[in-house]
């Protein structure tokens, strides 16, 4: 508030007469007693009249003032916007998601039930997902990338064109999902149930798929697609 009380000031009297509220009264009163003093009538009777030289000094004197107190409103202006930068730059969690910004990145989601939402597009790059209830749910285009899914339940789940590179996926289920043109790589080897489950198009190491297809979970047909869990996964070719 201090801050700011100065900035205006400084603002509307350029410099020239602006006393700081927080000097204390008594070298207020001490200064403003000295300014106070007048000389004898004959002094100032005697006192030459300024000539061009001395109007053109005073004149660049208080040009200067006027200059200085500009330079440090300003200053005081900038000083202002900078502090209030880190709260635009380091939005807490909520401001995030209220925002649709960062989405649910980085959260720590553990356990809640997120079943039958509509999450398309949403990022939750590097969240803690664990045992998160995901079924039903429209997750197309969704980003996983680095998170935590262990055990999360995606049964019956849309994770069309999603990317859950280098998710933990360990013991995530995948009964009936939908998983088609989405991105895995070489993270399927320790992931639950898949049984129903469309991969159809997926982005899947053949090293992976193999290991899937020898599962006894790769059985079934998806309910949506209607497309078996192993013609997607193309088991007939290992």
């Amino acid at each position: 508030m201090k801050l700011l009380w100065c900035f205006f000031a400084l603002l509307t009297s350029g410099g020239d007469s602006f006393v700081s509220p927080f000097v204390p009264a008594a070298v207020s009163s001490a200064t403003t007693a000295g300014r106070g003093r007048s000389q004898p009538l004959d002094a100032r009777a005697r006192a030459a009249p300024p000539t061009p030289a001395t109007r053109t000094a005073m004149s660049m004197s208080s040009e200067k003032r006027t200059g200085l107190g500009a330079a440090v409103a300003s200053w005081t202006l900038a000083a202002v916007l900078v502090a209030g930068v880190p709260l635009l730059v380091n939005p807490s969690p909520a401001v995030a998601i209220s925002g649709g910004g960062l989405d649910y990145a980085g959260l720590n989601l553990t356990g809640q039930d997120l079943s039958k939402g509509k999450y398309k597009s949403k990022d939750f790059s590097g969240s803690i997902a664990k045992e998160v209830n995901f079924s039903g749910s429209d997750l197309r285009g969704v980003r996983f990338f680095k998170a935590d899914l262990k055990k999360a339940d995606f049964t019956g789940a849309n994770l069309g064109t999603a990317s859950l590179e280098e998710a933990d996926l360990e013991g995530t289920i995948m009964t009936n999902a939908v998983a088609t043109g989405s991105y895995f790589g070489n993270n399927m080897n320790n992931v639950g149930d898949i049984s129903g489950a469309d991969f159809t198009d997926a982005l899947i190491r053949k090293d992976v798929a193999k290991i899937l297809c020898a599962r006894p979970d790769a059985k079934g047909t998806n309910p949506t697609t209607g497309t078996d869990t192993r013609d997607s996964l193309l088991c007939d070719m290992f």
